[in-house]
């Protein structure tokens, strides 16, 4: 029975090999589905010749999943380069009949406010990255919007995180390694901030869905705020020795110091609960790698 549901399954073709595809694909392998993951040494997105080589590899029917970017964007070349990379991929795959293109987006494309952010809160940011996001969802709306999936994921913390951006993964990695977290001033701002193993989870409920074939715009976050200054003490509570210093502050707090985001939407086509902070602490420390 298992093959016979496999044979007649779409294969996800994840395109763009980080941290979160990474861990994507092992959880489609782990429960049976089809999967290939291409990652920048397979094909390097940027360059002229992916084209030929994305138009070998998609095949009619298959879901592609676009998630190769250079990111956080934070200079005006890396903006273009995102542009590029997108660009080759959709001549890659301009001559298939796909079932589904789904694109990894980020919370960076809202506007702040100090309302929970949901799918039609505006999106004017003035930051590159979220600029960039943006960009890229119109460019794919244009082309896919009658087969287009759209998720847009908060802060992503996990034990192979590559960006060590400051947060959860960053805290931890200096608590085990200096004994010292950092924050900027008393680390009051508040931000929403999803394991990667329940944003994967989150992901494969809604892609395999077996009463809708969704699309548009869902938020994938945890549903939950947490201080910067609440996550330092949990990671000293389970990491001896560990100090927490207090940085002087020299500019204002990122979007005004709280970034609530509404998964209401998300809920409605699942009863999957993404898990706290405080629940998935432990298990990250027990098998963090330095990085």
């Amino acid at each position: 029975m298992l093959k016979k549901i496999l044979s007649n399954e779409k294969r996800v073709v994840l395109l763009g090999g980080g941290f979160i595809s990474s861990e994507f694909a092992k959880l489609l392998k782990k429960k049976n589905k089809k999967v290939l993951l291409i990652n920048r040494k397979k094909i390097d997105f940027l360059k002229k010749n992916s084209v030929n080589k994305i138009d070998k590899i998609i095949k009619d029917t298959d879901i592609v999943f676009i998630i190769a970017a250079e990111a956080p964007v934070k200079t005006v070349k890396m903006f273009s380069n995102n542009i590029i990379i997108l660009k080759n991929i959709l001549l890659g795959i301009e001559k298939k009949n796909l079932h589904k293109v789904i694109y990894l987006s980020s919370d960076a494309v809202y506007n702040d406010s100090m309302n929970p952010l949901n799918e039609k809160s505006k999106t004017e940011t003035s930051n590159l990255h979220g600029m960039m996001h943006i960009s890229r969802e119109k460019i794919l709306n244009n082309y896919y919007n009658d087969r287009l999936l759209i998720f847009r994921s908060t802060l992503v913390y996990g034990v192979n995180d590559p960006h060590n951006g400051y947060g959860p993964n960053q805290f931890i990695r200096s608590a085990k390694k200096n004994k010292l977290i950092k924050l900027f001033g008393k680390g009051e701002e508040k931000r929403d901030h999803i394991w990667v193993n329940d944003l994967t989870e989150m992901m494969y409920e809604i892609i395999y869905n077996n009463k809708k074939n969704i699309l548009g715009i869902l938020n994938l976050a945890s549903g939950k705020i947490i201080s910067f200054s609440e996550i330092a003490t949990l990671i000293k509570k389970n990491i001896s020795k560990v100090n927490i210093s207090n940085l002087e502050r020299k500019i204002p707090p990122p979007h005004n110091g709280y970034r609530p985001i509404d998964i209401t939407k998300f809920n409605k086509f699942s009863k999957f609960k993404p898990k706290s902070f405080s629940i998935v602490l432990r298990k990250i420390i027990q098998n963090y790698k330095e990085m």
